[in-house]
């Protein structure tokens, strides 16, 4: 009988070579993830960035835009109202005034009172008898520096004030 011997490896199995690389090769794919999942937060927070901007700009031009609209309008109803008042260039008579005040909410429904004034700030005529808010007319008056129609809110932004 023949004793048949099998020769030893020269290698042992723990000892392989790729089995250090195989570790190195992990590490460097677990490095390569975490920076691509650092540069898609970078870029999500880029992006985060510039619609807050679009958006804000998007909101300016949205109340420029506004503000535009409404300043027409207000010209419109401001010239509507001096066509309606033209032919009393001086204070209407106490008699009048109810029937010009008709003529005007008939065109401008929200308007509540009319008050005359002459060139130096004096009331000539008033629909309500004594004018409640004097000093706002007041300052009107003296913000509006010769301009053919001026026009402010209240300080309760409930109310227009509109100046020919």
């Amino acid at each position: 009988m023949t004793n048949l011997t099998q020769p030893t490896s020269l290698r042992t199995p723990s000892s392989a070579p790729g089995s250090a690389l195989r570790g190195s090769l992990k590490s460097a794919l677990a490095l390569l993830v975490l920076l691509l999942l650092g540069l898609l937060l970078w870029q999500l927070v880029d992006q985060y960035r510039h619609t807050q901007a679009d958006q804000y700009q998007h909101s300016l031009d949205a109340s420029a835009e506004l503000a535009d609209h409404m300043a027409l309008s207000m010209s419109l109803k401001a010239q509507v109202a001096h066509n309606i008042v033209q032919p009393y260039r001086s204070s209407p008579s106490p008699a009048q005034l109810p029937d010009i005040l008709a003529k005007l909410q008939a065109r401008l429904p929200a308007l509540q009172s009319l008050v005359w004034i002459d060139s130096q700030g004096k009331v000539l005529s008033d629909s309500l008898g004594a004018t409640p808010d004097r000093h706002v007319v007041d300052e009107l008056l003296r913000l509006n520096q010769g301009h053919d129609h001026y026009y402010s809110n209240s300080a309760d932004n409930r109310l227009i004030y509109l100046l020919l």
